[in-house]
C-alpha cells in the first residue's frame, strides 16, 4: 500500500497535477494493475514452494528466451546473431547471480513452486507484450498519466487485501503503517523512484524499439540500478562478473 501511494503521486507529480485519461488507456491500465498484483503475490508464494536458486536461475533464462519466441510470433520481429548474443550475456548474468545466492536457506521447489514458476514467466512475457502494445497504440494519451492509474487499481486492491487479512481492523492496518521506521521509508521511496523511472524507460524503449532489443537491456539497466543502490546504501559486496556481463549486454543493444 505505502510503494502504490508512493508512486501514485509520483506520476501525478510527473502529470504536472493534470492527470490526463480515455477509455482505452484505463483499460490498459486495468490490464497491466492485474499483471502487477499478478507478480506482486506470486513473488512472494516463491519463497514457501521453491528453491530459490534453482527456480530463479530457470525463470531468469526462460524469461529471456521466450520474450525472444513471443517477439517473433507476435509481433514479426527478426532475431539477429547480435540479438542472440545480447540475451546470451543476461541469461550468463543471471546465472550468475543467483549461484552466488548458495548461502541463502531454501528448500526443494514442489509441483506448486514450478507452476508458480511457470505463471511468474508466462506473467512477465504478458507484461512485455502488453508494454509493446500500449507503447505503440496512438490512441493512448500519457504514460505518467498511465502508469498513475495502474497504482491506483493496484492501490485499490491492496487496501482491499490488508483488511481482509486483519478482518477488516482498520486501525490494525494504520499501526502496520505507522510502525515503519522512517529509514525504511526512505529505502521503499528509492526503490518506488528507480522502479518507476524503470517502468518510464520500459515504456520508450518499447515505442522505438523491438522486444527483442528491450528484453536484455531493462532486465541488465535495472539489475546495474539494484547494485547501484544495494552497494551504496545497504553496504552490499558488488557482484562484479554480473555487472559485467549486464554492461556487455547495454553494450550490444546500441551495436547492430
Amino acid at each position: 500500500c505505502v510503494t502504490c501511494t508512493m508512486a501514485t503521486f509520483f506520476f501525478l507529480a510527473l502529470t504536472g497535477f493534470r492527470p490526463q485519461f480515455n477509455g482505452v488507456s484505463t483499460l490498459y491500465a486495468l490490464a497491466f494493475a492485474a499483471i502487477c498484483l499478478v507478480s506482486q503475490y506470486t513473488g512472494i508464494a516463491i519463497y514457501r514452494y521453491a528453491d530459490i536458486v534453482g527456480s530463479g536461475i530457470v525463470r531468469g533464462c526462460a524469461s529471456q528466451v521466450l520474450n525472444c519466441f513471443a517477439a517473433v510470433w507476435l509481433f514479426s520481429e527478426t532475431i539477429t546473431g547480435i540479438a542472440l548474443l545480447r540475451v546470451a550475456c543476461k541469461m550468463a548474468a543471471t546465472v550468475l547471480v543467483f549461484s552466488q545466492m548458495k548461502q541463502v536457506k531454501t528448500h526443494r521447489t514442489t509441483p506448486l513452486g514450478w507452476l508458480i514458476s511457470v505463471a511468474m514467466v508466462v506473467n512477465g512475457i504478458a507484461s512485455t507484450a502488453l508494454g509493446k502494445y500500449y507503447a505503440t497504440d496512438p490512441r493512448v494519451v500519457d504514460d505518467s498519466s498511465y502508469c498513475m492509474l495502474t497504482n491506483i487499481f493496484c492501490l485499490a486492491v491492496s487496501l482491499v487485501v490488508a483488511l481482509a487479512s486483519q478482518r477488516g481492523n482498520v486501525s490494525k492496518c494504520v499501526a502496520e503503517v505507522c510502525s515503519i521506521r522512517p529509514k525504511q521509508y526512505i529505502y521503499i521511496a528509492i526503490n518506488t523512484l528507480t522502479s518507476n523511472l524503470t517502468t518510464l524507460l520500459t515504456l520508450s524503449i518499447l515505442s522505438r524499439g523491438d522486444i527483442i532489443f528491450h528484453t536484455p537491456l531493462s532486465g541488465a539497466i535495472s539489475f546495474i540500478g539494484t547494485q547501484i543502490i544495494a552497494v551504496c546504501f545497504e553496504k552490499e559486496k558488488l557482484m562484479i562478473w554480473p555487472v559485467i556481463f549486464s554492461l556487455a549486454a547495454i553494450i550490444l543493444s546500441f551495436w547492430g
